[in-house]
């Protein structure tokens, strides 16, 4: 036998769910490839430059992306370009409930274990020393730049000045 004589499909089943007197889909299933998506956007949305995942931001991200990805509503750009308040209004309204009720235990249980597995492993990893190494390589260039710059104009001269006066502040001994 061979696997494709099993005529196995993706669940392309939905709920329906009425809302504010408008009616929409909800999937029961999001295939993994599409989970991974919206786990990856999250977690690079809520990363801070300082090298921290935002708590708050993790938590507008992510519910902000399973109403968008997991049901048939149809956004605007304007609805997405600020998601805190898309998030807000979602949430507030109570709209982001009625979605969650939707998706069945099993399969948003598993998006949460999947976010949560995925969060812990770029932490343990980005709080590696290889990783701290990588990014201290991936700097050093635009590093040496900036330190190039500072010694082309340094004076020696004014240098071994300071240095005389230092050492005459320090009653005459060496300074090191």
């Amino acid at each position: 036998m061979k696997f494709s004589e099993l005529n196995l499909t993706i669940d392309q089943s939905v709920t329906e769910v009425t809302f504010n007197s408008q009616t929409f889909n909800v999937y029961n299933y999001l295939p993994t490839r599409d989970k991974a998506n919206l786990i990856e956007i999250t977690l690079q949305e809520s990363y801070e430059p300082e090298g921290w995942y935002n708590p708050i931001k993790l938590d507008w991200f992510f519910y902000a992306n399973i109403v968008m990805v997991y049901t048939d509503i149809e956004f605007d750009i304007e609805d997405e370009t600020d998601l805190s308040e898309f998030y807000d209004k979602v949430k507030t309204s109570g709209l982001l409930a009625e979605v969650i009720k939707a998706i069945p235990k099993t399969e948003y249980n598993e998006l949460f274990k999947m976010m949560e597995d995925m969060l812990t492993a770029r932490k343990e990893v980005e709080s590696s020393i290889v990783n701290k190494l990588i990014n201290f390589l991936r700097t050093a260039p635009e590093e040496m730049q900036k330190l190039n710059e500072l010694v082309k104009d340094f004076d020696k001269e004014k240098y071994q000045e300071v240095m005389r006066f230092a050492q005459a502040a320090n009653g005459g001994r060496e300074i090191s």
